[in-house]
């Protein structure tokens, strides 16, 4: 930045300094970006505009957001506690919304306090009735039992008791506080797969999947180690429209991790029709291809008559099976029509250029001859050593 010639002059070396600081954290957590820009937790941020920030693995004691608009941020593993000041800030949607409202109205209400210290001397599934009873009595009733059930989803460790009172609060909390809830719930207990997919499950049964909150904090889920968590979050993103900067987001985190990509492909294909997996998966074992794989010009044969094959299913097909669930039918296919057919399998890889995703091909394989072209009664036998497969299945399928 400083030996830039449009930059010189324009800063001071530290002003200069800092913004180089801050370019190189661009990639850094929340606290990271803060700590490298020399900003100071305890007033630099207050009234600033946060909005829909990503604060994943950030901790924020002793930061002051005093009047700070915080709609929307979210992110996993944030911590915080009573050293962290949010006096006049925006907490719509955040993954603060719900402890910061949940602990005013607690402080405010003896009552609650005394049946939340009975409930959890009573055990788990006194709890759990007590709440689910309540939550269909009248008015107060309903009222202290949404604001017990709240409070013990927050602060229980014991993952039944939070399942359950999940689904008895999801059909009666208003989609507000529902979004503020699965939004603390997604970014306290990131680590457990049980508690993820039951958030995710209300987030799509009570169509939540806009809320910026619940957006950036199960984006950030998509880099967790857990292989189902991931699968999950991806899933959850991509099929309710996934915008650019979280395409964006989804491409960098995949950059060194082999299996996301695997499942990314999984969901672009599931987002561009049955056609889709059917080309980006192995012929004969079926395992999704990897950014960048050769795929051989035997194997965009297999692809292409394996289409055809599933295609030429009517029975399954009348039945409403998916093509790309279907059993390969019988029929025979001449060269020439499987040819002809590889030529949509390289349109269909280049369509998903725009969504980052590459194969390595010969792009004249329809025209050019093709080493141990198998024929179409070729047994798994005669060509496992070719593909080194197991010797017991099919080529025609």
């Amino acid at each position: 930045m400083k030996n830039n010639p449009f930059a010189n002059g324009l800063f001071s070396n530290a002003v200069a300094t800092q913004i180089e600081n801050l370019a190189d954290a661009a990639f850094a957590s929340f606290e990271g970006q803060v700590l490298a820009a020399g900003l100071r937790r305890q007033s630099d941020l207050q009234f600033a505009d946060l909005s829909g920030v990503d604060l994943s693995h950030s901790n924020l004691q002793g930061f002051d957001f005093t009047g700070a608009d915080l709609r929307g941020a979210g992110g996993i593993n944030v911590k915080w506690d009573h050293t962290t000041i949010f006096d006049g800030a925006d907490l719509d949607g955040s993954v603060f919304a719900a402890p910061v409202r949940l602990a005013r109205l607690f402080d405010e209400n003896l009552k609650a306090q005394d049946l939340l210290r009975q409930l959890q001397r009573s055990g788990t599934d006194k709890a759990i009735i007590w709440v689910a009873d309540n939550l269909l009595r009248g008015q107060e009733a309903s009222s202290l039992a949404q604001l017990i059930g709240q409070v013990l989803f927050l602060t229980s460790e014991d993952t039944f008791l939070r399942s359950q009172l999940l689904f008895f609060l999801s059909s009666r909390l208003p989609p507000s506080a529902l979004a503020e809830l699965v939004t603390a719930s997604l970014s306290n207990h990131h680590e457990s797969g049980p508690v993820v997919r039951a958030a995710l499950n209300v987030v799509r049964r009570r169509k939540l999947q806009a809320d910026a909150g619940i957006r950036q904090t199960i984006l950030s889920l998509v880099k967790s180690p857990n292989s189902s968590i991931q699968t999950s979050s991806l899933s959850a993103i991509m099929r309710s429209g996934v915008l650019p900067r979280e395409l964006e987001y989804i491409k960098l985190a995949m950059e060194e991790n082999e299996q996301l990509r695997k499942i990314y492909i999984t969901e672009v294909s599931h987002i561009r029709g049955p056609e889709f997996d059917i080309v980006t998966r192995h012929p004969v074992h079926r395992d999704t291809y990897s950014f960048g794989q050769k795929i051989t010009s035997l194997e965009i044969y297999l692809i292409a008559r394996r289409w055809l094959k599933l295609e030429a299913n009517t029975l399954e097909a009348r039945k409403g099976v998916p093509l790309h669930k279907r059993s390969p039918a019988s029929e025979t296919f001449s060269e020439s029509a499987v040819r002809e057919r590889m030529k949509s399998v390289i349109e269909l890889w280049d369509s998903l250029k725009r969504w980052g995703i590459h194969f390595s091909f010969d792009r004249q394989a329809p025209s050019s001859p093709i080493p141990n072209l198998p024929t179409e009664n070729t047994q798994m036998v005669a060509g496992a050593i070719r593909l080194n497969l197991a010797p017991t299945r099919n080529l025609a399928d």
